[in-house]
């Protein structure tokens, strides 16, 4: 199929579309007036502890308003987060690891530009100058891209919208990508039946509305889960993803909530693109051979974005109790 014609058919059927959470209805009001790097599948999220040919692999799509024609090159940052307590603070900032020209990517099946970004736990070590003793579990790695363009723009997380950079749900282009360090879980634990209970409130209230049953299943990595319900302010369905990362919960960044405001007075129909959430600085203790209770803690309006409200990085937490 032509590019051209895909991309004006998804824009025709933005019309009679009312699902929040598809992609068409990012497609006119986003990529008309700026580009995104979209991740198209995650075929693996994670690192294994002590495992050093473990493999990070995710497929990414670049969109822009000439149909991945404007695609010039992509930067590449890598840095790592020491969330170890003992032995003090070893994180390393961010630097350019990679460049990849548009020569790298292929056409993918929506007719766009896409690649694989494909890397082992040792390549990312030995890149930073860390050993394997230097990492532990709950620790993490940070892939931060640039996209750009031949026109000279340039787009990444801070310059794209809360709609554009979510994680789960809909558009799923965050610019940026935690690679957590984990300890695998067995696939039957911390599935099935909960019970939703907000134990501490966000800014407005309840983060999620009212408590209510969840149904958790494993996401797109062996220690991430997922679960999604019904919210009545956005008239759609909100996905929460978090990883069980050894003794800790740890809620995906940019996840889209149903806070949103005008003039920094909370609005109460559909909001345009919503508060995001995403971990708070400390997170929640967990068993990972328990899966009886789970609380996650995490902070809405992450990173300041908070949708036209006058807070940032508001800590809240839920709990969810199995059934």
């Amino acid at each position: 199929m032509n590019k051209r014609y895909f991309l004006l058919g998804l824009i025709i059927s933005l019309i009679s579309c009312s699902d929040p959470d598809n992609v068409i209805d990012q497609i006119s009001s986003n990529i008309s007036n700026g580009a995104a790097l979209r991740t198209l599948e995650i075929r693996q999220g994670e690192f294994y502890v002590n495992e050093p040919e473990s493999i990070f692999d995710i497929v990414v799509e670049e969109m822009d308003d000439q149909n991945g024609d404007l695609l010039s090159s992509v930067n590449i940052y890598l840095s790592f987060v020491d969330n170890t307590q003992e032995g003090g603070d070893n994180s390393i900032p961010r630097s350019l690891f990679q460049t990849l020209d548009s020569s790298d990517f292929s056409t993918g099946p929506n007719g766009f530009p896409i690649i694989s970004l494909e890397y082992r736990y040792s390549e990312l070590q030995e890149e930073l100058g860390l050993s394997l003793e230097d990492t532990n579990c709950n620790d993490q790695f940070r892939l931060d891209l640039e996209l750009f363009l031949t026109d000279g723009r340039v787009f990444k997380n801070d310059n794209s919208s809360n709609s554009i950079i979510h994680t789960v749900g809909s558009f799923q282009s965050p610019f940026s990508y935690l690679i957590n360090i984990v300890e695998p879980v067995s696939e039957g634990l911390f599935v099935g039946e909960y019970q939703l209970q907000h134990i501490q409130d966000g800014f407005f209230g309840p983060t999620f509305v009212v408590d209510q049953p969840v149904f958790i299943e494993i996401g797109h990595s062996t220690n991430v889960r997922t679960f999604e319900f019904r919210d009545v302010r956005i008239y759609g369905r909100t996905v929460v993803e978090f990883t069980i990362a050894c003794d800790r919960s740890v809620i995906t960044r940019y996840i889209r909530a149903s806070n949103s405001c005008i003039d920094g007075e909370p609005v109460t129909s559909r909001p345009p693109e919503g508060s995001l959430l995403g971990p708070d600085i400390e997170t929640a203790v967990i068993s990972s051979e328990d899966d009886s209770v789970v609380e996650i803690w995490y902070v809405e309006g992450f990173e300041g974005r908070s949708d036209g409200c006058n807070y940032s990085d508001f800590p809240a937490k839920i709990r969810l109790t199995k059934q």
